[in-house]
């Protein structure tokens, strides 16, 4: 074999150290064509017969720089052949995509380029990406996190193995081997090589944030980057420390459901505040990885859940929000309709229904029914639903709830108090109240249709005095 510079022997040793590379394995290399991307080809290319990996060159127009763009993914297809390795060449239409995912430039890039990349690996049957991330991209993304605002996982930066995003239930890794490397030693070994790397002149103007942090302040202070880079590590390191500790005593601390997370609030009340916030964290960049959540969203999470204000709303970047519910914390898109899980009974219309006594009753669009019989003079109490005392010819209905609706619950003497109050004070889920299935009989509320045992009115419990006669009448649900 050839013998190696020092510089790929140096990412050969980081490779092998940290295991970034099974033998035997497909890579796919993220390359544009640049300096640091063409960079880490070439040393791929170099150090691939020792690991014993198959390289696959991707490249993608992200159509924002027109020619230039197509030049640059063709200039990266011909350096792919001059190196006798496959290449797929990518489009995508970013400006579109932009106003699709409603996005800026930067993310909407970032989300169609591992999209991209994505697709290539599993179609070549790959289960790595390389990128080209080195040093000065770590300062770069830990000073953006800062002016920002981030918590600790924010100033831990890149790692040099991560799930691919976007693609985190796909088993990809995206492995960054240059990251303990400047910029300025990739420039001279593409020099040493007599490489022609692409410019993209875009990066030269301060229009965007990254730009800005690199040209105005990493260039005119040369420490900082590397005392960045430092603040990363031992970012890195406190991380690590702290994710074992959650998973070691609550897992991942949150849970998933149709409709987003579902964070348990007596769970994370009786953890340090230290879990609390990195569970928070951890719980939005599963939701939404393709946003940076500033520091000040976690801790208003974090206050919010603390607080207890049922009702209570956060609203996040990108369309996201928190909603605060008793024993329950909701971490959902804005346009998600809450909705309880089964197998609660809830009415898919506002329009009552007739019920048929005795007999069955299945409301339009749902999968349960209302069953209706009559019972002895003295019935045996239900273990579910309830047995009410129901006066002769009276006309049955189920419908939701009103405004200005009363309930006179057993328990009150017969006193009626707003139903909306009630639903409060007994902490029925806010999200299934306004399809909760009460029973009406002669107009007034006769039972509130919820879980096993139903809440039933006084003027109904067997025994009370009545003019007229009456008839004993029992109502289950089923699905």
């Amino acid at each position: 074999m050839p013998h190696l510079r020092p510089l790929e022997a140096r990412v050969l040793r980081t490779i092998r150290q940290h295991r970034l590379i099974a033998p035997g394995s497909t890579v796919v290399v993220a390359v544009s064509g640049g300096v640091d991307s063409l960079a880490l080809l070439h040393i791929l290319h170099a150090i691939a017969p020792r690991i014993a990996c198959t390289l696959y060159v991707a490249t993608l127009d992200h159509g924002l720089r027109g020619q230039a763009g197509a030049e640059d993914a063709a200039f990266v297809a011909v350096e792919a052949e001059r190196l006798g390795l496959a290449c797929t060449v990518g489009k995508r239409d970013v400006p579109a995509l932009m106003q699709q995912w409603g996005m800026g430039t930067e993310a909407a890039a970032r989300r169609a380029r591992y999209a991209f990349l994505t697709e290539v690996a599993q179609v070549v049957g790959a289960n790595t990406v390389a990128a080209a991330h080195h040093a000065d991209d770590q300062a770069e993304t830990v000073l953006m996190r800062l002016i920002r605002g981030t918590a600790m996982r924010g100033l831990a930066g890149m790692r040099l193995s991560a799930p691919l995003p976007y693609a985190p239930e796909s088993g990809l890794r995206l492995i960054r081997p240059l990251l303990g490397l400047r910029r300025a030693q990739l420039e001279r070994y593409a020099a040493a090589l007599d490489l022609s790397p692409r410019h993209d002149a875009t990066n030269d103007q301060v229009n965007t944030l990254r730009n800005a942090a690199r040209h105005r302040l990493l260039k005119p202070f040369p420490q900082l980057a590397r005392h960045l880079v430092q603040l990363s590590t031992l970012a890195q390191i406190d991380e690590d420390y702290f994710a074992e500790q959650i998973a070691r005593q609550v897992g991942d601390g949150f849970a998933h459901s149709d409709e987003g997370i579902v964070f348990d609030r007596a769970l994370l009340a009786g953890l340090p505040q230290a879990f609390q916030l990195r569970i928070i964290a951890n719980a939005l960049r599963r939701a939404a990885p393709e946003i940076e959540m500033p520091f000040a969203h976690i801790l208003a999470c974090r206050e919010a859940i603390a607080s207890g204000k049922v009702g209570k709303l956060v609203q996040l970047e990108g369309g996201w929000r928190l909603q605060i519910d008793y024993d329950h914390a909701y971490l959902r898109r804005a346009n998600t309709k809450p909705r309880p899980q089964p197998p609660d009974p809830l009415l898919a219309s506002a329009a009552a229904v007739p019920v048929v006594v005795p007999g069955e009753t299945q409301p339009p669009g749902v999968v349960w029914r209302l069953h209706a019989r009559i019972v002895d003079e003295t019935p045996q109490p239900a273990t579910r639903g309830a047995v009410l005392a129901v006066p002769d010819n009276a006309a049955f209905s189920l419908r939701v709830r009103r405004p200005g609706d009363r309930f006179a619950p057993l328990g009150m003497g017969g006193h009626s108090r707003k139903l909306k109050q009630w639903m409060i004070d007994h902490k029925l889920p806010q999200a299934a109240r306004d399809q909760m299935p009460l029973l009406e009989i002669d107009g007034q509320i006769a039972a509130i249709c919820w879980g096993e045992k139903w809440t039933i009115a006084d003027s109904f419990r067997i025994g009370k005095p009545k003019t007229g006669a009456v008839t004993h009448i029992y109502f289950w649900i089923e699905s």
